[in-house]
């Protein structure tokens, strides 16, 4: 059995991916909306779920200090690993599919930067950004492969992906752009980032992500940390990278090979 099977990580994915369609389906037959930050937060809470009852270690999860269910955002740090100790990062901003079909506030006439201007400023640094979009539409059907030939359904676009200058691109042809203008053309499941063998001139190490005084693991939300314990690089790409960009994600997760 290979590395990336034995991880379960690309089932874990899935499983999520097929979950959000459903559960956005079923708001929208009912004229409701959902929340990116619901959204979200019941993906960490999957992935912790999943660690928990599976043994496995190979899934992190690290919320910024402050942590607080009720006021926590939606963004999203990825790191996988592609080779030992070596993390592809993908930075992920959240947006929700509504009830009608269409994306609403991509873009804020009272902000200097655009989020997509940001994600894109990231790739600067080594990341690969993207739009996570949150989707589910009742009348829609679709049987396809994605981009490392692996077999689809509709309900895998639960949880999509798109590049910040595609929708940059086609939200100024389009001020309110509807799900079928981005999909399937120009997106990817998200399993794609942990299911394909993907590749990066730009890797991090564990080390570099875990280095931070900003993020803590989810079980250690509570606890102080002790500062004897504390040592953070002084030249941390990453830190460097979101202090330049101001790019502030809410939750970080980490994906490993395989168990250790």
């Amino acid at each position: 059995m290979s590395y990336l099977a034995m991880s379960h990580r690309c089932q874990l994915f899935e499983e999520i991916a097929d979950k959000i369609w459903r559960r956005i389906c079923r708001k929208h037959s009912l004229g409701l909306n959902d929340k990116e930050e619901g959204i979200t937060n019941d993906i960490i809470a999957d992935i912790v779920e999943y660690h928990r009852d599976n043994y496995l270690n190979n899934f992190d999860v690290y919320a910024r200090a402050g942590y607080k269910e009720s006021t926590t955002g939606s963004d999203i740090d990825l790191f996988v690993e592609t080779e030992i100790d070596q993390y592809i990062w993908y930075p992920l901003q959240a947006k929700l599919l509504k009830k009608d079909r269409k994306y609403h506030s991509l873009f804020y006439a009272q902000k200097e930067k655009q989020q997509w201007e940001l994600l894109t400023e990231l790739e600067n640094f080594g990341a690969i950004p993207y739009y996570l979009f949150y989707n589910g539409f009742d009348n829609f059907s679709h049987r396809g492969r994605d981009k490392c030939s692996r077999e689809y359904n509709e309900r895998q676009l639960g949880c999509s992906i798109v590049r910040p200058l595609i929708v940059k691109n086609i939200y100024e042809n389009k001020r309110l752009p509807e799900f079928t203008d981005f999909h399937i053309t120009h997106s990817q499941p998200w399993r794609v980032l942990v299911c394909c063998h993907n590749h990066s001139e730009t890797k991090f190490s564990l080390q570099e992500i875990e280095d931070s005084s900003v993020y803590l693991k989810l079980e250690k939300i509570e606890q102080e940390r002790k500062a004897d314990n504390e040592f953070f690089y002084t030249d941390n790409r990453i830190i460097t990278a979101c202090e330049k960009t101001d790019w502030k994600p809410d939750y970080r997760i980490i994906v490993k090979r395989t168990y250790r």
